[in-house]
């Protein structure tokens, strides 16, 4: 099982966030609390875990916890500041970019990416989750239908959980015969402030990163029905719902957010952020 695209990844240390507000996307969230490294993430199902030594024997996602880029899979979804930068696969990476301001990041050379990041006002993120089909690549399993769902909470918050989830049709399928059935996989990245603000998508900023579009290129377009219920369909060679077992067919999806301080005095104060134009982001759509 060999590990493939060979990016830097970050490391996801997080806090739960709690009392928030989902629009769109009305997944049933049973989330399961596990602590992961030195913080606590919300993550689910609770799952039978694999190693690369020892991968799944049937169709799972992001099952892995000794990937040697991004060490525990379960913890999938992380986000990076990503003001002034472009929305492309360079950025993805989580590398610092050529003229990135420090803004209190990591040395040169580590991960821009983290679970949890301060929320800054009029700063643009990268949410990214990774999608990893973890039955051992010697079975050559396919997950049908696959799916990727971005939750971004409603209202105020001073601490925005962002959440990823994927979905596919036949999990548990095995080379037996063993029919599989649908299941949905969760985790969550965090904004946090001392301040009230609101968050929302950049329409249009949806991305797929494989080893067909790598992170050298824009990726594939994921569609904004990723924060409906419809979500937006994922593959290898084409966005068909179709992604086989082993690393070499995983890839990235990644969407960019918006922060907005607000002011409890103004009248719109409850109000969810209303959908907005990349123009004034500076943002490569």
């Amino acid at each position: 099982m060999a590990a493939g695209m060979g990016m830097v990844l970050g490391q996801p240390v997080g806090l739960p966030g709690d009392n928030l507000i989902f629009g769109g996307f009305k997944e049933h969230i049973k989330s399961v609390r596990r602590k992961l490294h030195d913080g606590i993430c919300l993550w689910g199902p609770d799952r039978e875990t694999h190693t690369m030594a020892n991968p799944a024997r049937s169709i799972t996602f992001d099952t892995i916890t000794d990937d040697p880029q991004f060490g525990d899979e379960r913890a999938f979804v992380v986000i990076r500041d990503a003001t002034g930068l472009p929305n492309s696969g360079p950025t993805a990476t989580g590398r610092p970019m050529s003229g990135e301001p420090a803004n209190g990041s990591p040395a040169d050379g580590a991960s821009r990416f983290s679970n949890s990041v301060e929320a800054i006002d009029d700063h643009v993120y990268m949410v990214r989750a990774l999608i990893h089909n973890t039955a051992a690549e010697s079975l050559q399993l396919v997950a049908r239908n696959v799916r990727f769902y971005a939750a971004i909470p409603t209202g105020v918050n001073t601490d925005a959980m962002v959440q990823g989830t994927i979905s596919a049709d036949n999990c548990g399928e095995d080379a037996s015969g063993a029919v599989g059935k649908p299941m949905s996989f969760w985790d969550e990245a965090h904004l946090h402030s001392d301040s009230p603000f609101i968050v929302g998508l950049i329409p249009g900023t949806g991305r797929y990163y494989n080893n067909v579009r790598d992170f050298t290129t824009d990726g594939f377009p994921l569609s904004d029905s990723m924060c409906t219920n419809e979500g937006a369909l994922l593959g290898y060679e084409q966005m068909d719902g179709r992604i086989q077992s082993c690393f070499q067919y995983s890839g990235y999806a990644t969407f960019l957010v918006r922060v907005r301080m607000v002011n409890p005095s103004d009248p719109n104060y409850n109000m969810p952020p209303k959908p907005v134009s990349i123009n004034p982001y500076d943002i490569d759509a």
